[in-house]
């Protein structure tokens, strides 16, 4: 029934914008029309004339930020399962990913039928109109903790979760903090590393100061003064900061390190799960432009599988239909998403003020 509302909501919503602004109704592209019936056609039918045109297609080309082997290794499982499906992957990073569309589409050039990116990079997407609706029905596998990340237009298809949080070396810290504003005591000063600038950090702080800007200026001025490290690369530093170049820091993924942990129980390493982690959802974007609409969908809808979310788990990356790998029962998660371009402004104005001038 859940499944019936869902997709009576979303013909609804077309036949709205139908009324409301023709114009836009005029522009619907193939792939638009197409998915709008599909969500409408039982899930059989639905799968069959997916299948049978994904066939027709035999391919689809795509951007991936999942890169190196975790991504092509999640893909291999794909091709796997749908032979007849040939994949031009790519490789870049959430933002590089959902700039390149931005791009190409900007250029009249349909070459990206979809990109993986996080939450945060998406606001040129939506605001040139990029993004296809696309009602995908294994979003029902989506854990209910996790089912605030599901867009309520369809514009995006929400599979994993990437996370930010303290890290540091035991060797070197023997009493982790209990909030990130303990970072301004004097013990950690000139041992905290940070990237130079990474905007999907702050959006992060930013909630976890509930949305005050004032409070995030005043936590980043006290980190100003307390002479930060900065370094570019999360791996490069995680590796950096196990070796004992510094002793903490608390806007690195923690996968990498528990990782490394797993293999080498002995390593001086700890992810704080007392302070809040912050997480953002990883994403499919079909381009609405896609000459491959159906196999782009195939793989949307595989992204959310078993499958695909059992290797997530697998590779420690946060799978959002099945429990995650190493996320304890108490850990606070504080989520973010995209935000409009004048509170990015606002945001790299502060870190400009104390850290860059700094």
């Amino acid at each position: 029934m859940e499944r019936v509302w869902q997709c009576l909501l979303f013909v609804a919503c077309l036949l709205v914008l139908m009324a409301e602004r023709p114009s836009r109704a005029r522009d619907l592209t193939r792939a638009e029309q197409l998915f709008a019936e599909l969500a409408m056609l039982s899930p059989g039918q639905r799968q069959g004339r997916i299948i049978e045109g994904a066939k027709r297609e035999g391919t689809f080309r795509f951007v991936h930020s999942l890169r190196g082997d975790l991504g092509r290794d999640h893909i291999d499982l794909f091709r796997k399962r749908y032979p007849f499906v040939s994949v031009e992957q790519s490789e870049l990073g959430s933002q590089d990913a959902a700039e390149r569309l931005v791009t190409e589409e900007a250029a009249g050039r349909h070459i990206t039928d979809a990109v993986v990116s996080e939450t945060p990079d998406l606001t040129e997407l939506l605001r040139r109109d990029i993004a296809a609706h696309y009602v995908s029905p294994e979003l029902r596998r989506v854990l209910k903790q996790y089912e605030y990340l599901i867009d309520s237009d369809n514009r995006w298809i929400p599979f994993a979760v990437d996370e930010h949080g303290i890290t540091y070396n035991t060797d070197l810290v023997k009493r982790p903090p209990k909030t990130y504003e303990e970072l301004c005591e004097p013990r950690f000063k000139a041992t905290t590393s940070f990237e130079p600038f990474e905007m999907r950090f702050l959006q992060g702080m930013l909630a976890i100061f509930g949305k005050s800007f004032d409070k995030l200026e005043d936590w980043v001025a006290c980190i100003a003064r307390n002479e930060p490290i900065l370094q570019r690369g999360h791996t490069q530093r995680q590796r950096l900061m196990i070796a004992g170049d510094h002793a903490i820091s608390p806007d690195l993924y923690l996968y990498e390190g528990i990782a490394q942990k797993r293999k080498f129980p002995s390593l001086p390493f700890a992810a704080n799960f007392d302070t809040p982690v912050t997480i953002t959802a990883l994403n499919l974007i079909i381009n609405k432009n896609t000459p491959y609409p159906y196999a782009t969908a195939l793989f949307a809808d595989w992204l959310i599988s078993d499958e695909s979310q059992a290797f997530l788990s697998s590779r420690l990356r946060g799978p959002i239909a099945s429990k995650h790998p190493y996320f304890t029962d108490t850990v606070k998660l504080v989520s973010y998403g995209y935000e409009p371009a004048d509170v990015i402004d606002r945001l790299q104005a502060i870190w400009s003020k104390h850290i860059r001038q700094r």
